[in-house]
């Protein structure tokens, strides 16, 4: 029997594939054949990056405490719904101190990758526990205070760049909600530049909120003081708790360096038919057989129609919302999971 398209278990939060599949779908307009496209390609990403083990491996002390000191950005903890609410301190970035000291694209890209596998594999499980089921998003805010033009530095708009193609590419719709606090006229400006960089997807779900007074009522309003740092008119005091959380992400890379896990096994992708869902590759592959040998190769087809089966109650709740545009919304309704023994696997370099 043919291999289907084996998806990484790293990848999929909470182990609910129907989760991880619903995102990808999402972020193609429920296109099945472009969602398959995107998975594979970041399938393969991962891959090359070695994202499913970045957790193993050791990070370049002094380039990982720069990136921490010129960034000072942090969970603050998971609101109501469970989502981890992430904060981001805009003003505070120090892109010029980044470059000076010869932190490159790849060393940004490299931490920025421990960080989402961090969500992915510590953060979202932690938030979905607690929630009783699968909790895939966050919400994140940011603090424009102290932006300025001077900020949109040429090495600053790159990095951007970058690092919103890695993540929308690869962590699709994992954004609930950005709350844009204390935003003036210099935001506008800038966020004009950069929006072009960022898709619909997730520029629309992008609230500004105003100045401080709106700002403050809005996030307190939405979140609580308790998870607000007092900077945002909140009672948390947020050195303390993006200390812990710091600690919380080098604890965690420490455990899985002395216990590295390893690759995990896979997850196969089926059609409604229990078929393995077949890679590009090994599609072209199996006609090239079946020609070879005058038949000719079955057809894959994931089902078209609207339906709401799907392995997890959660997955139901999400089929029956939103417009489908004529494809199922599931790509799970027609679709099974089981184990596979991976094959051999040879870790990618890391960059850090």
């Amino acid at each position: 029997a043919e291999a289907g398209l084996q998806i990484s278990r790293e990848m999929v939060v909470n182990g609910d594939l129907d989760a991880t599949l619903y995102r990808f779908l999402r972020a193609r307009k429920y296109n099945v054949q472009l969602s398959f496209a995107m998975l594979e390609k970041s399938l393969a990403w991962r891959a090359h990056v070695g994202a499913d083990t970045i957790l193993e491996q050791p990070m370049d002390a002094h380039f990982s405490n720069l990136m921490r000191q010129c960034r000072p950005s942090s969970y603050t903890g998971f609101d109501k719904e469970y989502h981890p609410i992430f904060l981001e301190r805009l003003g505070k970035l120090d892109g010029k101190r980044l470059e000076h000291e010869g932190v490159t694209d790849d060393v940004i890209l490299a931490y920025h990758l421990r960080e989402m596998e961090f969500m992915g594999q510590v953060v979202l499980p932690e938030a979905s526990a607690a929630a009783g089921h699968t909790q895939d998003r966050t919400v994140t805010v940011m603090d424009a205070t102290g932006l300025s033009l001077s900020s949109l530095t040429g090495f600053a708009q790159r990095v951007f760049r970058v690092i919103t193609a890695m993540d929308s590419d690869n962590y699709p719709e994992c954004c609930h909600a950005i709350y844009i606090a204390n935003a003036g006229a210099t935001f506008s400006a800038i966020w004009k530049l950069l929006s072009a960089f960022v898709d619909k997807g997730t520029r629309d779900k992008v609230h500004v909120l105003g100045g401080v007074k709106a700002s403050q009522a809005a996030l307190l309003d939405a979140f609580g003081p308790e998870l607000m740092p007092t900077f945002l008119g909140g009672q948390l005091d947020y050195e303390a708790v993006r200390q812990q959380w710091l600690d919380k992400m080098d604890a965690a890379i420490a455990q899985r360096q002395q216990q590295p896990r390893g690759k995990q096994p896979p997850l196969v992708l089926h059609a409604a038919n229990g078929q393995p869902v077949q890679s590009q590759q090994q599609q072209q592959q199996l006609t090239q057989r079946s020609s070879s040998s005058g038949g000719l190769p079955p057809k894959l087809h994931l089902s078209h129609t609207h339906g709401t089966a799907s392995s997890t109650s959660a997955a139901g709740e999400r089929a029956s919302s939103g417009d489908d545009g004529g494809w199922a919304t599931p790509l799970s309704t027609a679709s099974k999971c089981a184990a596979l023994t991976p094959a051999p696997w040879r870790p990618a370099p890391v960059c850090m």
